[in-house]
């Protein structure tokens, strides 16, 4: 039976308290009649889908599970016009995202998965993905920039996670699990 090992990656250092007041989603960071996130925002989203390219690369033969995979892109999923627009702007690649949405995630090219994973950083996707030979998966946790992780003895979370700037990870515990 593989061991498997399960870390929580967010932005937030649970060791200053001050980590509570800090924004959660980029819709926190919109000001009334902005288009657009601020650039910190962007700056951090790039480090994330960093880790999502690495993960999706390390694991480029797998073909996983889809736990959970949804998107939020009717007008009603959003507070205002303004939240839908940054949410659906500056994407890594000009796509279409309604014709996404009606693609497998299985089809998707590398740079497609990456972008559903820079919706679910938005709040415009779920996603999670799991490995049902190794029980590695990754996801996002539905409540801003925190993803969970889950690796095989075999690999470490310094092979996913480099070390940077708003990027902290934590031993944490199977999110899916029954128990």
């Amino acid at each position: 039976m593989i061991k498997l090992h399960y870390y929580k990656v967010c932005k937030y250092d649970y060791n200053n308290p001050d980590y509570i007041n800090d924004w959660m989603t980029g819709a926190e960071l919109l000001d009334v009649g902005q288009n657009n996130y601020p650039e910190n925002y962007y700056a951090i989203e790039n480090r994330f889908l960093n880790i999502a390219s690495v993960f999706l690369s390390s694991f480029h033969n797998v073909e996983f599970i889809t736990h959970h995979y949804k998107f939020f892109v009717e007008d009603d999923d959003f507070c205002s016009n303004s939240e839908k627009t940054a949410a659906l702007s500056n994407l890594l690649i000009d796509i279409n995202v309604s014709e996404l949405i009606k693609k497998e995630f299985q089809l998707l090219s590398h740079q497609e998965k990456l972008v559903v994973f820079q919706l679910s950083l938005r709040g415009v996707a779920i996603i999670g993905l799991q490995d049902p030979k190794s029980g590695a998966c990754f996801s996002d946790m539905s409540d801003g920039f925190y993803w969970f992780i889950a690796l095989p003895d075999n690999m470490s979370i310094e092979q996913i996670v480099t070390p940077v700037e708003d990027v902290y990870v934590y031993p944490w515990h199977d999110i899916w699990s029954e128990e």
